[in-house]
Formats: C-alpha cells, sequence, structure tokens
C-alpha cells in the first residue's frame, strides 16, 4: 500500500502522525532549516528598518539642536543689545528727563 492510498484509508485528521508519512526527516529539517532561514531574515529586516527610523530621528533632533543654538545666540545678541549702557542712558535722558549727576550735586553720606 502506497502513501496515498493509506492517506485515503486513514483518513487525513485521523492519525496524528500524518505528516511522517509524507515527509521524511531530511525534509522536515530542511524545512525546518529554512523557516529558520526566513525568521532570521526577517529579523535583519526589522532591525535594519528600526536603525533607520532611530537614525531619521536622531539626525531630526541634531538639525533642531542646531536651530534652536543659532535661536539662542541670536537671542543672546539682541539681550545685549539692548542692556547696553549708552542706550539705557540715552533712553533715561530722552524719555525719563534724567540727567547723570555732575561732581558739585553729588553728595557722600557717611554713618
Amino acid at each position: 500500500m502506497n502513501a496515498a492510498e493509506r492517506f485515503v484509508h486513514q483518513g487525513f485528521f485521523v492519525n496524528p502522525f500524518v505528516s511522517t508519512h509524507f515527509f521524511s526527516w531530511k525534509q522536515l529539517t530542511m524545512g525546518c532549516a529554512i523557516f529558520a532561514v526566513m525568521l532570521t531574515a526577517f529579523g535583519a529586516i526589522y532591525a535594519t528598518e528600526t536603525a533607520r527610523v532611530w537614525q531619521a530621528a536622531a539626525t531630526h533632533n541634531i538639525v533642531e539642536e542646531h536651530r534652536l543654538q543659532i535661536e539662542r545666540s541670536q537671542l543672546l545678541l539682541e539681550r545685549s543689545v539692548w542692556m547696553a549702557p549708552a542706550r539705557i542712558e540715552s533712553i533715561a535722558e530722552n524719555q525719563l528727563g534724567m540727567i547723570v549727576p555732575t561732581h558739585q550735586s553729588t553728595v557722600i553720606v557717611r554713618e
């Protein structure tokens, strides 16, 4: 009786070891090896894609950091311009009517 006749007479779902009738140990081993290679290939693809996503995020963060450093340096420059003593003195004289005291109008108080 060949494998096809056994399949017909025994039924496919009756015998739990049907696979031993159709596949030899070499074929099962080869199938497991192919499955392992495919699993490894998908793992490599997943790892590569994850690395690409992380690299893109890191590049984006570096660009954002550079932009923020430029903005910070511009703000520091603007702050130094607004806090320049000559500008503050000019605003005090023109808008507030303040004057720089002379030596004669300066009084030193001692305890």
